[in-house]
């Protein structure tokens, strides 16, 4: 866990201190990542992120209210679609990219 902290000075002369907090771990073949972060006005916020271990892309991210979006790429590596909410069966947004 590595943790990073900075303070922020307003006009006025007030100090803000964000902090950052990084959690790494492997699950098989990915690297799963979870970031907290906590701004100077106390509230909070986070993200899990899934990546391949191979290729360092980008599988799927999850925010703090638990929406996931996963993402599918070529051969090589470039980013083919991103799916919002995708375990839901009621809403699921899926945008695809094409290369020309």
């Amino acid at each position: 866990m590595k943790r990073r902290a900075e303070v922020l000075t307003s006009k006025e002369g007030k100090k803000y201190q964000n902090q950052t907090t990084f959690a790494f771990s492997s699950q098989a073949e990915h690297l799963l990542q979870k970031i907290d972060f906590t701004g100077g006005d106390g509230i909070k916020t986070s993200i899990s992120r899934e990546q391949s271990r191979y290729s360092g892309r980008l599988l799927s991210s999850t925010d703090e209210l638990g929406n996931v979006t996963q993402y599918e790429h070529d051969e090589l590596g470039r980013l083919l679609t991103q799916t919002v909410n995708a375990s839901s069966t009621t809403y699921a947004s899926t945008t695809r990219y094409s290369i020309v």
